[in-house]
């Protein structure tokens, strides 16, 4: 159990850094510690961390299936707290789909836990993501996003972006820093993604 519980926790650290791939490695060796030994605490860090996973690479169906079933169990095994953190994946995934009445009312439950336990770093994320989903209603990308966001989803670097539209490299970093903002996207990945599921390839010029 101590071994999940340090694998969930690594996924979403290296998923908020980017590190996809060692966040798959542990999501991977999490899914076979659930499938050895059958135990409720484990197939809900399993789904838990598998969850985030999905929603880090963009796949939000999925993300959705995973994270309502690690809500389930960990309502079940009485754990409000894991439950609560997995409510507020679900409404970033709500959000990605532009289900905003479902995000909200994902974010609220979460939150009012948060609030009753007086888990201030949790009711103050929560805050944060309420505010980056109410800019994906009220913002669109610039045409210099639109390239920059095209360029990340072909797999340029920054530095290799920089190059292409002749600006600095620091310049690309806001941008992209922008975007991630305004679409309430985790990574460089969702980005990626979001761009293809949009029909955003190819398009910018």
């Amino acid at each position: 159990m101590s071994r999940a519980e340090d694998l969930r926790a690594a996924v979403e650290i290296l998923t908020l850094v980017d590190d996809l791939a060692t966040a798959r490695i542990a999501t991977d060796e999490l899914s076979r510690l659930a499938e050895q030994f059958p135990a409720p605490a484990l197939h809900a860090y399993a789904a838990h961390a598998t969850g985030a996973m999905c929603l880090a690479e963009g796949d939000v169906q999925a993300a959705l299936r995973s994270l309502r079933e690690a809500w389930a169990l960990w309502q079940e095994l009485e754990l409000p707290y894991q439950a609560a953190r997995v409510r507020v994946l679900l409404g970033q995934a709500c959000q990605q789909l532009g289900d905003h009445v479902a995000a909200r009312f994902e974010f609220d439950g979460a939150q009012q836990f948060f609030q009753r336990v007086s888990a201030q770093p949790d009711v103050a994320r929560v805050n944060m993501l309420r505010h980056a989903g109410s800019s994906v209603e009220t913002h669109v990308l610039s045409a210099r996003e639109r390239q920059v966001i095209e360029l990340v989803a072909t797999g340029k670097t920054n530095k290799e972006i920089a190059v292409l539209l002749s600006i600095s490299e620091r310049t690309v970093d806001r941008h992209v820093s922008n975007i991630l903002l305004k679409l309430n996207l985790p990574t460089r990945s969702a980005a990626t993604a979001y761009a293809y599921k949009q029909g955003m390839i190819g398009r910018t010029g």
